[in-house]
């Protein structure tokens, strides 16, 4: 079962998420704020397919969360992170990117299922390249809703 760190602050928000997430077949574990993540992700045994990240957090916020992650002495950073904010500001994003994200998703462009659709195809790209490319990283086009 793929397992994924979902990190956010807000609780109904990370309620919503983990059950539509275990809806499809995710095991989800939770952190409430950055410095809760990192905490999970370097213990050792630690293992996550996917980390989901927002940004605004108290104590460690998730830019800081994920240059932690990435840093290249961490256990963790080979650990793909994709981050799941409200905060869409094209340098934001393109710092995210450059420290080693893999997709930027801006909540309000989503409704929840359809951020699991994404971390799906994610998957799917995933297990379809090769072994020594790994998939782009990427900004999503947000889905049109009717």
């Amino acid at each position: 079962m793929t397992k994924i760190l979902l990190v956010e602050d807000e609780q109904l928000i990370k309620d919503m998420y983990q059950k539509v997430f275990k809806e499809r077949g995710y095991e989800v574990e939770t952190a409430e704020d950055g410095e809760e993540a990192v905490v999970k992700l370097m213990r050792p045994g630690a293992k996550y397919d996917l980390v989901l990240l927002d940004i605004m957090m108290p104590k460690l916020d998730g830019i800081s969360v994920l240059k932690k992650i990435k840093d290249p002495g961490s256990a963790a950073k080979n650990i793909p992170v994709c981050l799941l904010t409200n905060l869409g500001m094209d340098t934001l994003i393109k710092e995210a990117l450059n420290l080693g994200a893999e997709q930027f998703f801006v909540k309000a462009n989503y409704l929840p299922g359809q951020i699991v659709d994404e971390v799906d195809a994610y998957f799917k790209r995933k297990a379809e390249a090769p072994a020594a490319a790994a998939p782009a990283p990427s900004i999503p086009t947000p889905p049109q809703t009717a």
